[in-house]
C-alpha cells in the first residue's frame, strides 16, 4: 500500500526527539519520583482552602436596651461598614448591652488588607456613638480557625475542677508544638481566690461593697516610680505590693467602726478553691462505660497550610505520653480528629485512583491487546504523578475535591495515549515493510494535530468551570484546574513517552503477500463488533425511517433522564454527601434558665441518645461553646456562651 504523505507538525518533531533518546526512561522515573515526593509533601486536608475573609465587630453598649442599640450603636456602623470595598454581606444583630456585626467579604478577597478597613471605619465611626459604648472587639476568622483535634479526659473520681488542674500543663505544653495555632481548655473550674461577702456584717460595721473593691483593688497593686543608683547597681523601685496568700487578704483594712479597725476577715469568708460554677461539660462513652461524667476537652486549631494528618499524630503522641504521668483513673476519649478523617479520605481516593488505573488498562488490554494497554498503563501514572507535583507547585492540598480531579481526569487523560498507540498499532499492521520506529513517527505526524485539537477541546469545555463566581468557585476550582493540566501533560507524555514505550513494547505485525490488500477488503474480515458498528450505522445513513427513529429515541431518552431531575427522582448535588463521624445538636432554652436547669435536661437528651446503637459518644457543652466546625463558624456557634445555650 502507497504510504500517505505527512507532515511532522509539532507531535512528529516530539516523537522523533524522544523516541530513541536515553533521556526518556529517565523522564518517566523522574516523573514518577516527583509525584511520590508531592504525595508525602503535600498538606492533606479534609476540604480545599477557600479565602472568605469574615470578620465579626462586637461592641459593648452597657446601660441600653436592644432598640437603643439598634438605633444607636447598628445603625450608624452598619451604614458605615456597609460602604467598605469589596463587602458582599453584613449581618448585624442587636441584644440588650451589646451589638454584633459580621462583615463578609467577597470570596478570595486577602484577609489582612480587609481587617485593617474594618479597624479603621469602627475607629472612625466610633466618636458618634453614644458615650457609654466601651471600646469595640474585631476579630476574623477562617477555615484554620476550625478545630481539626478535640480530645476530653474524664475521671470517675475527680471532680472538674481537680481535673482542670491535671490538664492545664499539658495544654500548655502542646500549644507550643510547632504548626499549632489555637490551643483551648474547655470545661471544668478554674482556681480563684473568692471573697464571698457576709452581707449582715457589711451591714453592721456601716462598709459599702465598693469600699471592699477599692480596698482590694489598692493592695493588690506594684505601680513603678522610677530607679535608684548605687556606685555598682541600678534598682528598679516600685511602690505596694501584690497579694499572694489568704492571710495577707484576710488581713486587708477596709475601714473602722466605733474605733475598732475592720478587716476583710471581719466582713467575709475568704477561700483558695474552684471558682463559682458557670460551665460545665458532661460525657457519655459506650467503650469508656462513662455515664455523665464531668469532663474537660482540650481543642486545637492549626496554622494555615500544615498538613493535618502529620500534625495530628504529632499531637495524639504528646498527649498519650502525658497520659503515663496521670493518675489511672483518668480516661481520654477523641471526640474529633480531622487528622484521621482526611488520611482515611486521602487514602480512600488514591486508591480509587489505583483502581480506576488498573480498570481502565484491563479495558484497553480487552480492546487493544495487552502490549497496547502497558504502553497506555505507562502514560496514566506518569501524567498523575506530574498532575500531583503541579498541586504541591501551586500551592493546593491534597484534599477530597483535588483527589476527585485526578480520578475525573483518568477517563480523558488516557484518550491521547489510546489514539496514538492505535494509529501506531493500525500502521504495524497497515505497512508491514516499515519499520517500527519508521511506522511509530509517522502514526504520531498523523494523529498529532487532531489529538491537539481535541485535547484544547475538552480543556475549553472544562475551564469554565474555574471561574464560578461564590463560595462554590474556589472550592470547586481545583476540578477544572486539575483536569486541564492533566490534560495538557497527557497530550505532550503521547507525544514523548508513549512513542518511545511503543517501540519497546509493541511488536511488528508479520504479514503474508495476500494480506497486503486494499482497505476495502476489510470488513469481509471484521470482527462481530465491527460488522454490528457498519451495520446500524449503514442503515441509520441510507434509510430515514432509522435516522428519524434514532433522533426520536434520543430525544425520548433526553426529556426521560430530564424528568428524573425535576421529579426530583435523582437527587442533583455539586458533591456526594459526606461520611461524618460527629454532629452537632444546638439547643436554646428560655434565657431565663439557669445553667443547672439547662445541662439537666440537656443530659436527659443525651440519655436519650445514647440509646441508639450507632451511637458511641455524647457530650454536653453549658454556658460553653463546643468545638465549632466550618458550618458552626459561620453560623457563630464558637459565640454561645450563655447558661440558657446548650
Amino acid at each position: 500500500m502507497k504510504l500517505p504523505k505527512i507532515h511532522k507538525g509539532m507531535a512528529g518533531k516530539l516523537a522523533e526527539t524522544f523516541v530513541l533518546s536515553k533521556l526518556t526512561p529517565i523522564t518517566v522515573l523522574l516523573s514518577l519520583l516527583l509525584g511520590a515526593a508531592s504525595i508525602y509533601l503535600t498538606p492533606k486536608e479534609e476540604e480545599p482552602q477557600i479565602i472568605v475573609p469574615m470578620i465579626d465587630v462586637l461592641i459593648p453598649s452597657p446601660g441600653l436596651n436592644a432598640d437603643e442599640v439598634e438605633i444607636k450603636v447598628t445603625g450608624p456602623l452598619e451604614r458605615a461598614l456597609w460602604g467598605l470595598d469589596g463587602v458582599e454581606y453584613l449581618y448585624s444583630s442587636s441584644m440588650q448591652n451589646a451589638a454584633l456585626l459580621t462583615v463578609r467579604f467577597k470570596v478570595n478577597t486577602p484577609l489582612e488588607p480587609s481587617l485593617v478597613k474594618v479597624h479603621h471605619k469602627v475607629n472612625e465611626t466610633y466618636s458618634v456613638l453614644p458615650k457609654n459604648v466601651m471600646t469595640p472587639s474585631i476579630k476574623s476568622y477562617s477555615v484554620d480557625d476550625v478545630p481539626f483535634l478535640a480530645v476530653s479526659f474524664t475521671s470517675e473520681q475527680k471532680d472538674d475542677y481537680e481535673l482542670r488542674q491535671l490538664i492545664s500543663p499539658l495544654a500548655k505544653k502542646i500549644s507550643s508544638t510547632p504548626n499549632i495555632a489555637v490551643t483551648e481548655l474547655l470545661g471544668g473550674r478554674k482556681r480563684a481566690i473568692r471573697v464571698i461577702i457576709q452581707s449582715k456584717k457589711l451591714a453592721k460595721h456601716g462598709i459599702s461593697l465598693n469600699t471592699v473593691k477599692n480596698a482590694l483593688q489598692g493592695n493588690h497593686m506594684l505601680m513603678p516610680t522610677g530607679k535608684n543608683w548605687s556606685h555598682f547597681k541600678v534598682y528598679d523601685v516600685a511602690v505596694g505590693a501584690r497579694l499572694e496568700t489568704i492571710d495577707e487578704i484576710k488581713k486587708i483594712t477596709v475601714g473602722t467602726s466605733l474605733g475598732q479597725i475592720i478587716s476583710i476577715a471581719d466582713i467575709a469568708d475568704v477561700i483558695d478553691g474552684p471558682e463559682q460554677r458557670v460551665r460545665e461539660s458532661i460525657l457519655y462513652d459506650k467503650n469508656l462505660k462513662v455515664n455523665g461524667q464531668s469532663a474537660v476537652t482540650l481543642s486545637f486549631a492549626k496554622r494555615k497550610g500544615t498538613n493535618v494528618v502529620e500534625l495530628s499524630k504529632e499531637v495524639l503522641h504528646q498527649i498519650n505520653e502525658y497520659k503515663k504521668e496521670l493518675p489511672s483513673d483518668v480516661k481520654s476519649i477523641v471526640i474529633r480528629d480531622y487528622g484521621l478523617t482526611a488520611e482515611e479520605k486521602s487514602n480512600e481516593l488514591i486508591e480509587h485512583l489505583l483502581i480506576a488505573t488498573i480498570s481502565v488498562s484491563i479495558l484497553i488490554a480487552l480492546a487493544m491487546g495487552l502490549r497496547a494497554a502497558l504502553v497506555v498503563a505507562i502514560a496514566i501514572p506518569v501524567t498523575l504523578a506530574l498532575t500531583l507535583a503541579t498541586y504541591y507547585l501551586m500551592g493546593y492540598t491534597l484534599n477530597r475535591v483535588t483527589l476527585f480531579a485526578l480520578i475525573f481526569s483518568i477517563g480523558i487523560l488516557v484518550d491521547d495515549a489510546i489514539v496514538v498507540v492505535e494509529n501506531i498499532e493500525r500502521y504495524l499492521k497497515t505497512y508491514p515493510k516499515l519499520s517500527i520506529v519508521q511506522a511509530t513517527l509517522r502514526a504520531v505526524s498523523e494523529v498529532g494535530n487532531p489529538t491537539i485539537l481535541a485535547t484544547f477541546t475538552v480543556i475549553g469545555a472544562i475551564m469554565p468551570m474555574a471561574f464560578v463566581r461564590g463560595l462554590m468557585g474556589p472550592y470547586m476550582k481545583p476540578i477544572p484546574v486539575g483536569a486541564s493540566i492533566a490534560m495538557l501533560l497527557s497530550l505532550f507524555i503521547a507525544f514523548m513517552i508513549t512513542p518511545w514505550a511503543s517501540v519497546k513494547l509493541l511488536k511488528k505485525h508479520h504479514h503474508h503477500k495476500e494480506d497486503e490488500e486494499e482497505f476495502e477488503n476489510l470488513p469481509h474480515e471484521a470482527s462481530t463488533l465491527d460488522k454490528a458498528y457498519i451495520w446500524i450505522t449503514g442503515h441509520l445513513l441510507e434509510s430515514k425511517k432509522w435516522a428519524l427513529g434514532f433522533l426520536t429515541l434520543s430525544i425520548g431518552l433526553f426529556i426521560l433522564v430530564s424528568m428524573l431531575v425535576t421529579t426530583k427522582s435523582v437527587k442533583v448535588k455539586m458533591l456526594p454527601f459526606d461520611n461524618k463521624s460527629e454532629f452537632q445538636i444546638i439547643v436554646d432554652y428560655p434565657t431565663t434558665t439557669p445553667l443547672h436547669e439547662s445541662l439537666q435536661y440537656s443530659k436527659e437528651l443525651a440519655e436519650l441518645l445514647m440509646q441508639n446503637k450507632d451511637v458511641e459518644t455524647v457530650q454536653v457543652f453549658g454556658n460553653e461553646p463546643a468545638p465549632f466546625s466550618f458550618s458552626g463558624m459561620v453560623k457563630h456557634t464558637q459565640m454561645r456562651n450563655f447558661e440558657y445555650m446548650n
